[in-house]
C-alpha cells in the first residue's frame, strides 16, 4: 500500500528505463537545487546599497522553484509512457532551461556591467 506501485516483471529493459528517468529527475533536481543555491548566495553577499538590484536573487530563486515543478510533472509523464511501453523524447526542457538561465546570466551581466 501507500505510495509504491504494485511490482511488475522485469522485463527487457523495464528496469533499467525507469531508474534512468528516476536519475534524469535528480538531476532536474540538482540543477534546480544549484540555482536556488547561487541565488540566495546572491542575495547574502550583495551589500546594501549595491547597484545589483534584488531582482537577479528573486528571478534566480523562482527560476529554481520552477524547474523543480518542471521536473516533477516531467518525471511522472515519462513514468506514464514507460508503462505503457511508449517513448517520447523531451524537446522543451532542455530549450525551456537554456533559455531561462541565457535570460538571467544577460540581466546578471548588464546589471553588473552597467
Amino acid at each position: 500500500m501507500g505510495i509504491r506501485s504494485a511490482p511488475k516483471p522485469n522485463t527487457g529493459s523495464r528496469a533499467r528505463d525507469h531508474l534512468a528517468n528516476e536519475r534524469t529527475y535528480l538531476a532536474w533536481i540538482r540543477t534546480s537545487l544549484a540555482v536556488v543555491t547561487i541565488g540566495i548566495v546572491i542575495a547574502e553577499i550583495l551589500p546594501t546599497g549595491e547597484k545589483l538590484p534584488i531582482h537577479l536573487p528573486l528571478i534566480l530563486l523562482a527560476l529554481g522553484v520552477s524547474l523543480m515543478g518542471y521536473s516533477l510533472v516531467s518525471y511522472y509523464l515519462r513514468l506514464k509512457n514507460l508503462e505503457l511501453g511508449q517513448f517520447a523524447s523531451d524537446r522543451a526542457g532542455p530549450i525551456l532551461l537554456s533559455a531561462m538561465l541565457a535570460i538571467v546570466v544577460t540581466i546578471g551581466v548588464i546589471l553588473i556591467v552597467f
